[in-house]
């Protein structure tokens, strides 16, 4: 004998069943529309069962006989999906120990550039100010250097 029992609204409907002594409960969907234990596959909610749910010796001898078994099939599946999320686990674990160690190296090399940056701009606002006192001692100076010219011109037609 199997009743289910929904959650609506966070309240329960009561069972159907006179027994409820001897309730196995399986287990709690938790947003995924089907809830997997090691033996089977089963809708959403709580599920009321009078014995614990297992292939058992029918499906067994079914599969052994070559027909498809529904219950050893899911049993099949539920290992698949076991080992990937085991394999999918020890490669976040592994992405997760990389991250841990790059990060913070990651941080130091970034850390270097930025004080080499200040080390940068503080050179370059040094060689700003330095270009800006030439051009002002340039503009000061080509008209001596003009002068300078002409007094040469002039002392060179006198001597020729």
């Amino acid at each position: 004998m199997r009743t289910d029992m929904s959650m609506t609204n966070n309240t329960a409907r009561r069972f159907d069943t006179a027994d409820t002594n001897n309730i196995i409960v399986i287990g709690i969907d938790h947003g995924f529309g089907n809830m997997k234990t090691a033996n089977t596959v089963f809708k959403t909610g709580v599920t009321v069962y009078d014995k614990e749910p297992h292939e058992g010796v029918s499906a067994r001898n079914m599969e052994k006989a070559g027909y498809d078994s529904e219950r050893c099939e899911i049993n099949r599946q539920i290992r698949e999906d076991n080992t990937i999320i085991r394999g999918l686990k020890s490669v976040i674990t592994k992405m997760a120990e990389t991250i841990q160690t790059t990060i913070p190296a990651i941080a130091h090399a970034m850390e270097m550039v930025r004080q080499n940056m200040i080390v940068f701009n503080y050179g370059l606002l040094h060689l700003h100010r330095r270009r800006d006192e030439a051009k002002e001692y340039l503009a000061k100076a080509k008209p001596q250097y003009r002068s300078y010219l002409k007094y040469c011109d002039e002392i060179k037609s006198e001597t020729e």
